[in-house]
């Protein structure tokens, strides 16, 4: 059975990903080779447009996710029409965006997505399908990186969580926050996990 990854992600599969910050189709193509699950494109903090993000999701044979530089509607729905299996949104701080950004990558009636003539659903020839299947295949993360205890406990107990798909927390904020005591350590264990 060939699962999707965002099945893969929901039955806890361990998936390793990697980030591409250099607008090079060799580059996310030789990744994808080299035996990760899927790429971490980021728009975010590299010099790279969704044009440039749709271009090495073109070349690349695994699935790859959009760090988006903000979380407006208008650019999450553009990240998601490259085609990109899912998006990561940066700088989450309560339950009420994280919901929002929910609605804003998915089609009604769980979201506000529009519809375009875009790659994502082949340009229209594959619109049924992508359509059908979008709300439960499109991917998304978002980044809790401040406030980090009370942010993840928000997001455990709010009405949308079943909707996202994972929870990531920047490296450098994690890295302070295992410095916390046990108990608050098993906090985001919990939550992450």
């Amino acid at each position: 059975m060939n699962l999707s990854f965002a099945e893969r992600l929901r039955r806890g599969e361990l998936l390793l990903g990697t980030i591409v910050t250099l607008q090079s189709t060799d580059v996310s193509e030789l990744l994808s080779m080299a035996g990760y699950d899927w790429l971490f494109i980021d728009t975010e903090h590299a010099p790279l447009t969704l044009r440039d993000a749709q271009t090495l999701i073109q070349a690349a044979r695994v699935p790859c996710l959009i760090r988006v530089a903000d979380d407006g509607e208008g650019t999450i729905k553009r990240a998601l029409d490259t085609g990109a299996t899912g998006i990561v949104v940066p700088q989450v701080t309560t339950a009420g965006q994280a919901e929002q950004i929910v609605r804003h990558a998915k089609y009604p009636p769980m979201g506000t997505r529009g519809v375009g003539i875009v790659r994502a659903q082949g340009y229209g020839h594959g619109m049924r399908e992508y359509l059908y299947q979008a709300n439960e295949e499109t991917v998304v993360v978002v980044q809790v990186e401040h406030k980090i205890l009370e942010q993840m406990e928000l997001l455990r107990h709010s009405d949308q969580c079943q909707l996202l798909v994972a929870v990531t927390v920047a490296v450098g904020h994690l890295v302070l926050c295992m410095l916390l005591l046990p108990e608050d350590q098993a906090v985001v264990q919990d939550t992450v996990m």
